[in-house]
């Protein structure tokens, strides 16, 4: 009996344990009609800088649809503010739009803009993927890069994203078309673009009445072909050309933007790259001249007067922490399955990019409607999201070991090219971090900024492998209960909100070894033979006591394992004894030699250890 008893309690030891190792459910969330069940959180990756990334592998259900599917979720979670920012980026090329990869707009990004390094991105707005606009490939909404606002009008069912990157809570702001200005502005812009002076632009390719401003440029056809546009007689304006812009683009006969610098004020026809200014405005006219760099856009107002950021983007999938009752009908693809990309703001401001996989298998993810985005941006955290363009568009890529690396699975087994995306960068700190002093147990450690680039150096903290932390104060941290002779890896965060910024580099600092404690060297006499032993501690090896060398008389002989016996015919009596042996530590390496290594003395100091350690060991028994 005893033993059917022991049979029974390894089963269940071993059921329990089986138990244990199967995936446990990660957590359930719902909203409206449907609900997201993840079940395994994979993948887990720091990023760097407050960037994190994992795959969230799952079920969605609802309660106006039959069945539970399988899906794949990508979450990217990164702060907001003036120093990591969520920003839009396209690729202009002949002062066209320019169908990219994701991979390929971070690297322009990157490449244009030295000092920031990108680390994560998704695809963005809907665009003109069949070329139907006369100026093809724009994005369905407007678009905002750093003050220059390339697009503003919208199209369809879309939405206009605004991101703040301010470090507020309110980090996104949403309308479906945000007001613009009335009139196009002419700016004229300083060496580091800033604005000098700012007017209207009363007219758009049409002469200009008293006290009025014009802008000609040329337009494309539905052919998309370039029409050249020749200057009319403008009586009493003057006229100034720019003939090489840094970018022009005619969206359309009211929606242009053009930059560049003032190189002529004779009159041609305006070809691609080119605009011209024409005036009867006194103030412009001062203002203006060969050499003046200047932009013509034209701005929203309201809510996105001052953004510096702003993206098209789909329906809201979540409002104030809930779905929209009409998230499934807002928009037409908003009532099937998709691959999806969403962006979304939790209450503190950060921000949750996300990709959904689908059209791939429907037993590893099968894409969702709107309502089942809902609860899965809602499961990330998220209090309002909205969604991106999808499908095979749906992408997402995160640098990895300094390379760009794509975390979804593609719908169409490759990565679609598209006009725009949201990129997650920053500006890398000049910093450096030296070993000021080191024991066998502690390690005291500096750090010196040189260029912050924003970074809070202020409030550093340091953490080291075993993960033990410390808080820099006054540029030092110290770490103390570690291991001899040990190797530590050595990094530095920050916090923002509850959000831990790591910044990227990892140093390597050492501990030193246990000092070796020589005691002495002990002489027997035994059938004719010396016998010697030399005594010592040495844990950590940071010598060669075992095989040091012993010189008796002038003669040297070589220890074998600390032992060494000689005959005491060949010798004779010992007159002069010392040893010398080796020390390799983080003082470097020094050779030590002692006299008279058998004295009275060494031996006093080895009773005393002994006894130390019998006193040691008694009260800790």
């Amino acid at each position: 009996m005893k033993i059917v008893k022991r049979v029974l309690q390894i089963i269940i030891v071993l059921v329990i344990s089986i138990l244990m190792v199967v995936p446990v459910q990660a957590g359930s969330t719902t909203t409206g009609n449907a609900t997201y069940n993840e079940t395994q959180k994979l993948d887990k990756m720091d990023v760097g800088y407050g960037v994190s990334y994992y795959r969230s592998v799952g079920k969605t259900s609802t309660t106006i649809r039959s069945g539970t599917y399988n899906q794949t979720v990508h979450y990217l979670n990164t702060v907001s503010n003036e120093t990591i920012r969520v920003v839009p980026w396209t690729k202009f090329v002949n002062n066209k739009w320019k169908l990219t990869t994701v991979r390929n707009l971070m690297a322009d990004f990157e490449e244009k803009n030295p000092g920031w390094i990108v680390l994560a991105g998704v695809n963005a707005d809907f665009f003109d993927i069949n070329a139907l606009n006369p100026l093809p490939y724009q994005p369905n909404n407007g678009q905002v890069f750093e003050g220059n606002v390339y697009k503003t009008s919208g199209k369809g069912y879309n939405r206009t994203i605004g991101i703040t990157n301010d470090g507020s809570i309110d980090s996104l702001i949403m309308r479906a078309v945000p007001p613009t200005r009335q009139y196009l502005t002419l700016e004229v812009l300083g060496e580091n673009e800033q604005i000098l002076a700012s007017f209207d632009v009363e007219k758009i390719n049409a002469t200009p009445e008293n006290n009025q401003t014009a802008v000609f440029f040329g337009t494309y056809n539905a052919s998309h072909s370039y029409e050249a546009r020749t200057m009319p007689g403008v009586p009493g304006a003057s006229v100034y050309y720019v003939e090489e812009a840094d970018l022009v683009l005619p969206n359309s006969d009211t929606d242009f933007y053009g930059k560049g610098t003032i190189t002529s004020q004779s009159a041609f026809t305006i070809a691609v790259g080119q605009f011209a200014i024409a005036s009867r405005n006194q103030q412009v006219i001062n203002a203006l001249s060969i050499g003046a760099k200047i932009r013509v856009q034209r701005y929203f107002t309201g809510e996105f007067a001052d953004l510096k950021y702003v993206i098209g983007g789909g329906t809201a999938v979540l409002t104030d922490g809930e779905a929209p009752g009409d998230v499934n009908t807002a928009a037409s693809v908003m009532g099937t399955n998709h691959p999806r990309t969403a962006i979304g703001r939790k209450a503190d401001g950060s921000i949750v990019l996300s990709v959904v996989d689908g059209r791939i298998d429907d037993s590893v993810s099968r894409g969702v409607y709107g309502d089942e985005l809902a609860a899965i941006m809602k499961h990330a955290g998220c209090v309002e999201a909205y969604n991106l363009d999808g499908g095979g568009s749906s992408t997402l890529a995160v640098r990895e070991n300094g390379k760009f690396v794509i975390k979804n699975v593609l719908s169409e087994r490759y990565e679609r090219p598209v006009t725009n995306c949201l990129l997650v960068v920053t500006r890398e700190p000049e910093y450096e971090a030296k070993l000021t002093n080191a024991t066998d147990k502690t390690l005291e450690i500096s750090v010196n900024p040189t260029i912050t680039n924003g970074h809070d150096f202020n409030n550093l903290y340091a953490y080291i492998t075993g993960g033990i932390e410390g808080k820099v104060i006054d540029g030092k941290v110290s770490f103390s209960g570690l291991q001899a002779n040990s190797t530590y890896n050595c990094r530095f965060y920050y916090k923002v909100g509850d959000i831990n910024v790591d910044l990227p580099i990892t140093y390597s600092f050492q501990t030193t070894v246990t000092p070796h404690t020589f005691l002495r060297v002990e002489i027997n006499e035994l059938d004719g033979n010396y016998n010697f032993e030399v005594k010592y501690r040495d844990r950590d090896l940071e010598t060669n006591l075992a095989t040091a060398t012993l010189y008796i008389n002038g003669e040297n002989y070589q220890f074998q394992n600390g032992k060494l016996s000689l005959s005491k015919a060949k010798i004779g009596p010992i007159q002069e004894l010392s040893i010398e042996y080796i020390c390799t530590n983080s003082l470097g390496v020094r050779t030590i030699t002692i006299k008279n290594p058998d004295s009275i003395l060494l031996r006093f100091i080895e009773d005393f250890f002994e006894k130390k350690k019998s006193i040691t060991s008694g009260l800790f028994k």
